[in-house]
């Protein structure tokens, strides 16, 4: 028998009171302990070899702080207990599509745990039919794709996180979001609301709220409008 599922903690009206809220970045620094990140440089990747080699370091830093920001999502959720096959499995973190990490996951991840459980790395370059871990990043371009791995995460206890502008407004549960030259979050209360997933209202907070916004279909009016207007450009 699975062991009985830990009480969820309330989310009424935390959705409505931080909606479209961007905290000060000394206050994520404080609450993620990261120390101080510094400005982001951006991201140019023409012109002379000084100035690729900024933007690589540049991105290289960006990815180092977005690992760090994945372990401390982790550590701001709670899987109810029969995510997990015994008391010592590990929380296995998925990357699907491409990977823009590299060994920068594995070693932020490398001998952390949470609450006794080790972290494992996992990455697949295409959409698993079935998906079983507890965190899920998405290096996926395609916005079909996207689209079929939100679907195959969804109610489900996923920590899906993406990092595509409008990721999270598909419905995925969370999304990284440049602002500037700060790396910001966005968690979508729909997708939360109907996940077995509990996350902390301290990370709560600090996010920027989203709702999954209505797909159009390819056969609707406004549809074929859109397809055409894309065809014609």
């Amino acid at each position: 028998m699975p062991a009985a599922r830990p009480a969820r903690q309330p989310r009424t009206g935390v959705a409505s009171a931080i909606a479209g809220r961007f905290v000060s970045w000394a206050t994520l620094v404080a609450l993620f302990a990261f120390g101080p990140l510094g400005a982001l440089a951006p991201l140019a990747w023409g012109g002379s070899a000084g100035e690729v080699r900024e933007a690589s370091e540049s991105e290289s830093k960006e990815f180092r702080v977005k690992a760090a920001m994945l372990l401390k999502f982790a550590r701001y959720a709670t899987w109810p207990e029969e995510s997990f096959g015994d008391a010592k499995a590990p929380i296995v973190v998925l990357v699907v599509g491409e990977d823009p990490f590299g060994d920068v996951l594995d070693d932020t991840l490398a001998g952390q745990k949470l609450k006794g459980r080790a972290f494992q790395v996992k990455r697949s370059k295409t959409v698993p039919p079935q998906i079983t871990e507890h965190v899920v990043f998405s290096g996926l371009v395609d916005e079909e794709l996207q689209h079929l791995l939100i679907a195959r995460c969804a109610r489900r206890p996923v920590l899906l996180v993406g990092d595509d502008p409008g990721f999270a407004g598909r419905g995925a549960l969370m999304n990284f979001a440049v602002v500037g030259t700060l790396i910001r979050f966005e968690i979508n209360a729909d997708t939360l609301e109907a996940s077995p997933l509990s996350i902390s209202s301290e990370l709560l907070k600090l996010a920027r709220i989203v709702r999954t916004e209505k797909r159009e279909k390819s056969g609707s009016p406004r549809g074929r409008d859109r397809e055409r207007e894309e065809a014609e450009r």
